[in-house]
């Protein structure tokens, strides 16, 4: 059914079990390795909140990671992470999803979501073959997605391996708003072309015109209560979810690289009332859609910092770190990383701490294409401030 030239692939009334998945293609479950799982957790009335996690059956031993859409936000398909409901490799997980003990607390509260078994659905797909991986030699394909259910719309942007199928595992409803969730899968790993799940708020709001994102604070969570600190040089967040407080700073942390490409960085941490420290890097990429062009995603998978005095930073960033929305305005890449693990820098360096006393801080942003810059004096001043309240506040980790 599928035809070339972005023709409509699908638009049929599917009467299912709710029980069953609902599949465009027949699926293949052959995988060499570990995919990434997401699982639809449920919904809090009382924030009008959709909760998701992701469950890695790799090999890498990550940390389960906690997501909700926030229905009542300035722009509800954009996902917002929390932290402070995953906490770090501590051992003390539970057995069944691997989530934090924060998490076990948390989520009884939650309401269910049950599945739609009667809804009409539709997909427009075009999909570009970009090479192969340079590492896992797979062939690599971007593809553009409209998804459409019962009339709410969401369009985004997807790098799939091995093949570019998509298949619609089943359709949410949320229980009094006329939004639903859709989870997808594709090949989202270039290694044994390994399969992920990506949760979808469809809402005919996201593909309104105007603002393409609104200005962005430093926090993830613009309702939580705050205060400035350190003469209002860092905003200082109070988790509503679990005993913690974020840090970042109130500059500008935008590098305007041309006329229609923006990049962000900046590193932010959260400290705990027990004195759990977690430390992050925040990157972003976004190109705005100029007359009849097409804004098309830069899906960097490595950013590296460096400076004139030798101190050296890298990140990997992939899915589901790295996430992507579009809007008829342009296009967002967006990841934000744990500095935790022993690679992101060398041994023989102080890692994110030597930037303190930086003047100048070289970036690079790694993909198909190379972007490399030098950051402007407020995204500098910003990441020497962050360093030097971590260190006022007795943070250890470096």
């Amino acid at each position: 059914m599928m035809r070339e030239g972005g023709a409509w692939l699908l638009l049929i009334s599917i009467l299912v079990s709710a029980t069953l998945p609902v599949t465009i293609v027949d699926p293949a479950h052959a995988y060499t390795g570990g995919p990434v799982r997401a699982h639809i957790a449920g919904f809090e009335p009382e924030r009008q909140r959709v909760f998701y996690y992701f469950i890695f059956r790799d090999e890498s031993c990550s940390t389960p990671q906690v997501w909700y859409f926030d229905l009542n936000g300035e722009e509800p398909a954009r996902p917002v992470r929390v932290l402070s409901l995953e906490g770090e490799d501590d051992g003390i997980r539970s057995e069944k999803t691997g989530i934090s003990n924060a998490w076990r607390s948390f989520s009884p509260g939650l309401t269910q979501l049950s599945t739609l078994a009667d809804f009409d659905l539709g997909i427009h797909m075009t999909a570009d073959s970009s090479g192969r991986d340079p590492i896992w030699l797979t062939e690599r394909y971007d593809v553009d997605l409209e998804l459409a259910v019962e009339g709410a719309v969401r369009d985004l942007d997807l790098v799939t391996y091995c093949d570019n199928v998509i298949r619609v595992q089943g359709v949410y409803e949320i229980p009094g708003r006329r939004e639903v969730v859709a989870m997808i899968s594709y090949k989202g790993r270039a290694y044994g072309c390994e399969e992920v799940d990506l949760p979808l708020l469809l809402n005919s709001r996201a593909a309104k015109k105007g603002s393409l994102f609104p200005q962005e604070g430093a926090m993830e969570d613009k309702s939580r209560a705050r205060e400035l600190v350190a003469d209002g040089r860092i905003e200082a967040a109070r988790d509503q979810y679990a005993p913690v407080t974020w840090y970042a700073t109130t500059r500008n942390t935008k590098k305007h690289y041309s006329d229609d490409i923006d990049f962000d960085v900046e590193f932010y941490f959260g400290k705990a009332d027990d004195g759990t420290e977690f430390i992050r890097l925040r990157t972003a990429y976004a190109q705005a859609r100029s007359g009849q062009q097409t804004s098309r995603p830069f899906h960097y998978s490595r950013i590296q910092l460096t400076d004139d005095a030798g101190h050296y930073y890298e990140m990997p960033t992939g899915y589901p770190y790295r996430q992507v929305l579009t809007s008829p305005n342009g296009v967002k890449v967006w990841s934000d990383n744990f500095l935790v693990a022993p690679w992101h820098w060398r041994s023989d360096e102080p890692g994110w701490l030597g930037f303190v006393s930086s003047s100048t801080i070289h970036v690079r942003f790694e993909g198909v294409v190379t972007y490399k810059f030098d950051l402007t004096p407020d995204q500098v001043a910003g990441i020497r401030e962050i360093i030097e309240y971590y260190k006022k506040l007795g943070a250890t980790k470096g």
